[in-house]
């Protein structure tokens, strides 16, 4: 096993006090200049120093924080907060690490408080900027969904005139211009830029959206159960879904090599469902109203597989690994890779079929 060089503390005894213990770190590390960025669940934005191998910036919030920090063009972080531990409401802040910690909100957003599940609101997934995939006119736009149900798309480096109270309930930051809100459903997921098309995913459905300086214009919407984050891949949409499948979402006779916004007529989604269908249920016992999505039944969405494999070649390995809650989905996907020729076994753990 890999030898660990350091070990450092994301919490303190008074954060174990606040929190009853609660102090798990769930979002992923980034980099900006010399020193890596991490939003721990203690309630702190913490800055370690690649030079001096220490910690020495320590924003704190208070709040739980799930989603990773994001970097920004202009040397920014932007940082989601769940609505937890907090007086004030969850949201989306842009942060200046260059700064004084008390000295480094840029701007702060609150979306709307929401019970849903063991949520009270605020934002669970990290927010996406699209500094790197707009075209030269656009304007820079960050967009985060909310336990509340909406995604928000703002112009993360324009800041207005409104202010409102920050995660603690009583400091007053600034707000950055609202591009468009649009319902979306409650969503745990990270929306995903590419051109002028952003993705996002939630409980209810995925829905694909033209964004410009003006607006958000939905353009295809497809109903089901989403917790994770999708992405593009040479003009088609790959997500997980809560049903135990992954789904290839578009046309799945081309294959081509631009990004998705080359191609503004491709359907990447089916036309939308209204029919009512199977209620699924959440892992808290929350019942969600959607469509199971099935892929006899939908032959415009494909299982992604690899082609079918000759003999195995020394050297070479095929691996492919799902996790199911019902059983029959299971022996569904072991029968259609024995059908592919490749040899396929399922394992129970603690009610869960691998």
């Amino acid at each position: 096993e890999p030898e660990i060089l350091e070990e450092h503390y994301l919490y303190t005894d008074e954060d174990f006090v606040k929190h009853g213990g609660n102090l798990v770190t769930e979002s992923s590390p980034a980099r900006l200049g010399d020193h890596l960025y991490i939003t721990s669940g203690s309630g702190h934005v913490y800055g370690y120093n690649l030079k001096t191998r220490s910690i020495d910036w320590d924003l704190y919030l208070g709040a739980d924080m799930d989603g990773s920090p994001v970097v920004t063009y202009d040397s920014c972080l932007i940082v989601t907060v769940e609505q937890q531990f907090i007086k004030g409401k969850g949201g989306a802040m842009k942060i200046d690490p260059s700064r004084a910690p008390e000295e480094s909100v840029v701007w702060y957003f609150p979306t709307l408080p929401r019970n849903f599940a063991d949520w009270k609101g605020g934002i669970i997934g990290s927010a996406a900027v699209n500094d790197r995939y707009r075209y030269s006119e656009d304007p820079m736009l960050a967009a985060f969904m909310g336990i509340d149900g909406i995604l928000y798309v703002v112009e993360h480096d324009s800041i207005t005139d409104n202010l409102t109270q920050g995660p603690d309930g009583k400091t007053v930051y600034p707000m950055p211009r609202l591009v468009d809100q649009k319902e979306v459903g409650p969503s745990i997921s990270t929306p995903v830029f590419s051109g002028d098309r952003l993705l996002a995913a939630s409980y209810l459905g995925i829905e694909l959206f033209r964004v410009s300086q003006n607006g958000v214009e939905s353009l295809q919407r497809r109903q089901g159960g989403f917790e994770a984050t999708p992405f593009f891949h040479r003009g088609q949409v790959f997500v997980a879904s809560r049903d135990g499948y992954l789904y290839c979402l578009g046309d799945t006779t081309k294959r081509v090599d631009r990004t998705v916004s080359e191609y503004p007529e491709a359907d990447l989604l089916t036309q939308e469902i209204n029919e009512p269908g199977n209620e699924l249920e959440d892992a808290a016992g929350i019942t969600q109203s959607s469509p199971e999505i099935k892929p006899e039944s939908e032959p415009s969405i494909t299982e992604t597989a690899e082609p079918e494999p000759s003999a195995l070649q020394e050297g070479r390995y095929q691996l492919i690994v799902c996790a199911f809650s019902v059983s029959e989905n299971a022996e569904r996907m072991k029968t259609g890779c024995i059908d592919k020729g490749i040899e396929t076994r399922i394992e129970v753990f603690n009610g869960m079929h691998y």
